[in-house]
């Protein structure tokens, strides 16, 4: 599983916004140029199911960012990576 961790830049002359708070970045090539397209209600782990965010990068890549909630206990991931182009 990708750290979260590693989707945040911790590059602050990329901070052009802060009022967006940490930009993200791709798991894949670190690139700060990441969009996002409508959230999906699905389910996953627990019974109230997931939101799931498609989110790709300018050079390609690909993934979900997944809100996910079981028992009180609310985690969040990445899943999905994969060539957009695929």
């Amino acid at each position: 599983m990708i750290l979260l961790d590693r989707l945040l830049n911790h590059k602050d002359e990329y901070d052009s916004f802060p009022e967006l708070g940490k930009n993200m970045v791709c798991p894949v090539c670190e690139f700060e140029y990441v969009h996002t397209e409508l959230p999906i209600i699905d389910s996953c782990v627990g019974k109230n199911g997931c939101i799931k965010i498609p989110m790709y990068c300018e050079d390609g890549h690909a993934w979900e960012l997944v809100l996910d909630s079981h028992k009180g206990l609310c985690g969040i991931s990445v899943r999905n990576i994969k060539d957009r182009l695929e």
